[in-house]
């Protein structure tokens, strides 16, 4: 889950979702850089863990303390929507929120036809989709 790496193939969906997010938040003016300018948050420079997994100090750079903080409907990305975002950008915030939900919808699917579904995993995938569903809702009615 969370995961900002780069996408291993079409299947990794998990990966493919993180992109979207990313670029929710790009849509919207979030830093996504390391304040020592050392660029994208990456393994490199500590803001992506080995998982590809936002690093806490590259969640402090968004201004949260867990990624959970972001979303929701009354998360760090619906009160930046609400913060003078042009509706184009709450546009393009929302088209890559409903990716990302595909995204997450599909590695369920995927993983449960290859047999290989963990009900821990899914139910984390579930929680994640619910709040970010919420986000998207919030980011359609300020359209």
């Amino acid at each position: 889950l969370r995961r900002w790496r780069e996408p291993k193939g079409e299947w990794d969906k998990s990966a493919w979702a993180g992109k979207s997010e990313k670029a929710c938040l790009v849509a919207l003016g979030f830093v996504t850089q390391m304040p020592d300018g050392s660029g994208e948050f990456s393994e490199a420079n500590h803001g992506l863990s080995t998982q590809g997994f936002l690093t806490p100090a590259a969640l402090a750079v968004l201004g949260v303390v867990s990624y959970r903080d972001l979303w929701g409907a009354e998360g760090k990305v619906v009160t930046a929507a609400r913060g003078g975002a042009s509706v184009e950008q709450v546009r393009e915030a929302a088209r890559h929120v409903k990716e990302a939900i595909d995204h997450r919808q599909a590695s369920i699917e995927y993983f449960r036809k290859k047999k290989h579904s963990n009900p821990d995993v899914e139910q984390q995938h579930l929680e994640i989709i619910s709040i970010i569903q919420k986000t998207l809702d919030s980011l359609l009615i300020l359209q």
